[in-house]
């Protein structure tokens, strides 16, 4: 393999293999398969030869309480995959069965590899079945600590990654924000409008969006294994389904408020759509929204999140949208590529 080099500012390759293991993946709609199939394009436009292995090539099954990361029956097929791929570098993207082997196949073959902590488990794991905390974090840190870098979007996922004992390195998130200005106003129904996109599952805690008392119209963008549950429980809400592309970014435009109930989230993709479209976000104090929002700016984070929707409503949408720009998917992969470790 070539070496890596750069010509007048922009990358050029002689086809350097990047593996990418993944437990969910387009077209899966969800914030890790959404990062990775942008992070695979921009890669691809540089130059880069990548390989995406996912259940989408497996026999799987959903997993527990969630219809995304998927639990592949077969997973030991990978093997043969990377054999013939032959990778340069290895990014290892979730902690489920494809994972497990990709790091049994690395060890066995000498490669360093990178990985990603997209989502604390031990917290979801917590709150669903009320013990076993302990297990899923010691489960994390065995599965990290042998990266050679542990990519994770905020600062203060780095200082829990260090206090786990595993090599941190910051992967931001983008937007791609000449399909995000396409969008406009198409949703007619009673405003204000509270959006909220995501997976309709337990761990996104959605119920304490669809409890609050709000005028207007609540509007769910989504699937997932609570949706026809919550449909029948909460009728007065529309739930919509899962929408991609411009379909998706008109109903951000569309919305006065996007509500962000989530509180196992490491990041929030959507949190920085919604800024992107102009939309003001209100949500849970938490490290990822405390990273991503600028209080009373481009949104509002209050534990009580019936106020934090209120005072979201009051928001200037053109202060909102012109402090979108820090969020780019080119200088996201620029940290991608910065972590990553190439073997050859």
């Amino acid at each position: 393999m070539g070496e890596r080099r750069v010509e007048s500012g922009k990358e050029s390759q002689t086809m350097k293999k990047i593996a990418i293991v993944t437990d969910t993946a387009y077209p899966d709609v969800n914030g890790v398969a959404t990062t990775l199939y942008q992070t695979t394009n921009e890669l691809l436009r540089r130059g880069y030869d990548v390989k995406c292995i996912s259940p989408n090539s497996f026999k799987s099954m959903k997993g527990i309480k969630t219809s995304d990361v998927r639990i592949t029956l077969n997973p030991w097929k990978i093997n043969k995959i990377l054999n013939d791929y032959n990778p340069d570098a290895l990014h290892i993207a979730t902690e489920g069965t494809l994972g497990i082997f990709a790091q049994r196949w690395a060890t066995k073959n000498q490669m360093s590899f990178t990985t990603a902590f997209h989502t604390d488990w031990s917290d979801w794991w917590h709150k669903n079945f009320g013990h076993g905390r302990f297990l899923v974090s010691w489960y994390l840190k065995q599965f990290h600590k042998r990266a050679h870098k542990v990519m994770c979007a905020t600062p203060e996922l780095v200082l829990q990654l260090q206090q786990m004992k595993c090599a941190p390195a910051i992967w931001g998130r983008g937007v791609d924000f000449e399909l995000f200005d396409k969008g406009q106003k198409v949703i007619n129904y009673p405003s204000p409008i509270w959006l909220y996109v995501g997976r309709v599952s337990n761990e996104k805690n959605i119920e304490d969006f669809l409890n609050l008392d709000l005028p207007g119209t609540k509007v769910v963008v989504g699937a997932g294994p609570r949706l026809p549950s919550l449909r029948k429980k909460y009728s007065e809400v529309k739930f919509e389904g899962e929408k991609c592309g411009l379909d998706l970014v008109n109903y951000y435009h569309s919305a006065d408020v996007f509500v962000f109930p989530s509180e196992f989230d490491t990041f929030g993709l959507v949190m920085i759509e919604a800024i992107a479209c102009g939309t003001p976000v209100a949500a849970k104090r938490l490290p990822n929204t405390e990273y991503i929002i600028e209080q009373n700016i481009t949104g509002v984070i209050d534990n009580n999140l019936q106020q934090a929707c209120m005072a979201a409503l009051k928001l200037d949408r053109r202060q909102v949208y012109y402090h979108r720009n820090r969020f780019s998917w080119q200088y996201a992969t620029d940290q991608f590529l910065a972590a990553l470790k190439f073997n050859k």
